[in-house]
């Protein structure tokens, strides 16, 4: 199920967007259980489900090493995920873009 690694890809840098958006330091890291804590810390309007996080966050682990891995998302549960998650993302950039250029 590669499209769920690529899902994963999604959701991971469009939450180093929002870090990266704040101002928000995280390093070298593909963990989306600690990138969605730094965001939400930042961001406290924004919520990520932890519980999807973290079975998503298998991904990088099972598919790159060939390994199968326990209780992975289904392809549908992948998509809902990558759907909030860059909802979330979308509606935090253009409202820091409306306050910047003085609409909202």
């Amino acid at each position: 199920m590669i499209s769920i690694f690529h899902a994963r890809q999604a959701v991971e840098k469009t939450i180093k967007a929002v870090l990266v958006l704040n101002a928000v330091l995280f390093g070298r890291t593909h963990d989306l259980v600690e990138l969605g804590y730094r965001a939400e810390e930042a961001v406290s309007d924004l919520r990520f489900a932890i519980d999807r996080r973290i079975r998503l966050n298998l991904h990088a682990v099972a598919f790159p090493c060939g390994e199968p891995a326990v209780d992975l998302l289904e392809p549908q549960e992948a998509e809902e995920v990558v759907a909030s998650v860059m909802d979330s993302a979308d509606a935090r950039i253009h409202g820091m873009a409306d306050r910047e250029s003085g609409s909202g």
